[in-house]
């Protein structure tokens, strides 16, 4: 699959597109098809000033294709947001099973790719 990637030189970073594998899910993973990503001041900040070795897409929006063993409460094609740990720059994400939002029939997948970050990180508030 394709993702966007972080790619750190010495003092700077930029990022480009890859092909990369697709991520295995654990037992208490869910695997979205990504149809939007938020793109946030960390993201920004991120690549802008080479804070961390990170990888970009803190939230994203889209259609489980997989569940974990241990997943009861998510089923294959629902509609959801989640806040990740990176890597939502991608067709493809990982993500834990808590870590996961419904998406409501009357929001639209990609105003709902802004909504995790907004509304789930108290980080939001202190910067």
């Amino acid at each position: 699959m394709k993702a966007i990637v972080a790619i750190k030189y010495w003092f700077s970073s930029t990022l480009e597109e890859r092909e990369v594998t697709v991520p295995e899910i654990k037992d208490n993973e869910v695997l979205i098809k990504v149809w939007a990503v938020g793109v946030n001041k960390d993201d920004i900040i991120d690549v802008a000033t080479s804070v961390n070795c990170f990888c970009p897409g803190l939230e994203c929006s889209g259609i489980i294709e997989a569940v974990g063993r241990n997943v009861n409460c998510w089923k294959v094609g629902e509609r959801v947001c989640a806040i990740l740990e990176g890597g939502g720059y991608a067709e493809q994400v990982v993500v834990p099973a808590d870590f996961l939002l419904p998406v409501p029939d009357d929001i639209d997948l990609d105003d709902a790719a802004g909504l995790p970050y907004a509304s789930c990180c108290i980080c939001n508030v202190l910067y």
